[in-house]
């Protein structure tokens, strides 16, 4: 994880009432979603970005492999209270073919919820679901 996406994840979780210092130490799941799309890359760019605000509040992330992607924060688990970030890539494999990727990341307390997995997935669905309905 980067030490961005990292920190973005504690000061979310100190928003909450948690604590930093404890927060900086909890374990992180990570779920990934890959599939492909048949529609061009550019058809997909707005959808992810719509889908995303609606998710939750768009991030900008810098660092290596994060130049083509569209993050952002969401919320996960038991009534959405665990903040995640939802990061995703699209590639053009074909014409009229897109890989996508969907990255989730969430710290993780005693009690796990799964939340980088639950939102990689839940998202990737949203998303199916999305370009299957135009």
């Amino acid at each position: 994880m980067t030490t961005e996406i990292e920190e973005i994840l504690v000061q979310a979780i100190g928003r909450l009432g948690g604590a930093g210092f404890v927060s900086r130490r909890l374990p992180s799941d990570i779920g990934d979603e890959v599939f492909e799309l048949f529609r061009e890359r550019d058809e997909l760019e707005p959808v992810v970005a719509r889908l995303l605000a609606a998710a939750g509040k768009i991030l900008v992330l810098n660092g290596p492999g994060l130049e083509q992607s569209q993050s952002a924060l969401v919320g996960s688990g038991f009534l959405r209270l665990n903040p995640a970030v939802v990061t995703v890539w699209l590639t053009s494999v074909a014409l009229g073919r897109t890989k996508v990727r969907v990255h989730g990341i969430a710290k993780e307390g005693l009690i796990k919820q799964r939340g980088g997995q639950q939102v990689a997935r839940e998202f990737a669905l949203r998303l199916q679901q999305s370009v299957a309905a135009t």
